[in-house]
């Protein structure tokens, strides 16, 4: 019982000075707070973290099942039975980062990336070309969540011209390949789990299950999403992963262009 607030008790707001009865500022929305305990923390590492409250097992589950019409029904405003796309990418991208720290990965080389800015090659010669892709190459493999993060942008555009005929527009084409990512992420995390068995070398095998659950995910959640055909399915969805890899490598080539060439001046 000490833990209901007492609507007869007015309170202050301390955010906005409104006076309210009950737990929640009828203004600005500010919870009423008196003393931060255990319970409190509690509460705030379910709600906010785990997202028990906002339907992180339920979309986990819906993902695997049925992602097409997850999305949709999200789409259609039925957004507080699910977790937030751009939260539930934020939490398996954090599971993973903890998870690579746990297995001790090869050790990074960041080197690699100072030696490519230092080359002397001209900006697009064949040296520069081959430099670069073992640059992204040492990145996708070192650095697989800033990767995704970075690519999503253009798969979404990639997607939006390929499916433009479906009217959807463009931040909910976001939202669909944010989820999408989101549960390849946790696919990653689960490939990694491979390299914490003793005296084994999993490298193959989590290759492998990344390499199968992400074109699985990706043509099973984009034939649902769309509900086209599997043939037009998947020659869309090969255009776009094509499409979207190609904006984004030549995205990063031209910035690490720009960036050695407004060196170059500074240099000089």
């Amino acid at each position: 019982m000490e833990n209901r607030p007492d609507y007869r008790i007015e309170n202050t707001c301390v955010n906005c000075g409104n006076l309210f009865y009950g737990k929640f500022c009828n203004t600005c929305g500010q919870k009423n707070i008196k003393r931060f305990t255990g319970i409190y923390l509690w509460q705030s590492l379910r709600e906010n973290i785990l997202g028990i409250d906002s339907g992180l097992l339920h979309t986990f589950k819906e993902l695997w099942t049925s992602p097409g019409k997850m999305i949709l029904n999200y789409l259609k405003g039925a957004t507080s039975q699910y977790y937030s796309p751009l939260k539930y990418l934020a939490l398996w991208t954090a599971v993973y980062l903890i998870l690579i720290a746990l297995i001790n990965k090869t050790e990074q080389n960041p080197q690699l990336f100072w030696d490519f800015m230092a080359t002397s090659y001209r900006h697009f010669s064949r040296e520069v070309f081959d430099d670069f892709y073992l640059f992204m190459k040492w990145f996708m493999e070192q650095n697989t969540n800033l990767y995704i993060l970075g690519i999503i942008p253009f798969i979404s555009v990639s997607g939006y011209l390929f499916f433009r005929n479906h009217k959807f527009n463009l931040t909910e084409i976001i939202i669909f390949y944010t989820y999408f990512y989101g549960q390849f992420v946790f696919c990653v995390v689960v490939a990694n789990l491979v390299n914490l068995i003793p005296q084994w070398d999993g490298t193959r095998l989590s290759t492998l299950i990344i390499f199968i659950s992400y074109f699985f995910l990706f043509f099973r959640m984009q034939l649902q999403f769309f509900d086209e055909g599997w043939k037009i399915s998947l020659l869309k969805g090969v255009g776009i992963l094509s499409c979207g890899t190609v904006m984004y490598w030549s995205f990063v080539f031209l910035a690490i262009q720009g960036l050695k060439y407004f060196m170059f001046i500074k240099l000089i």
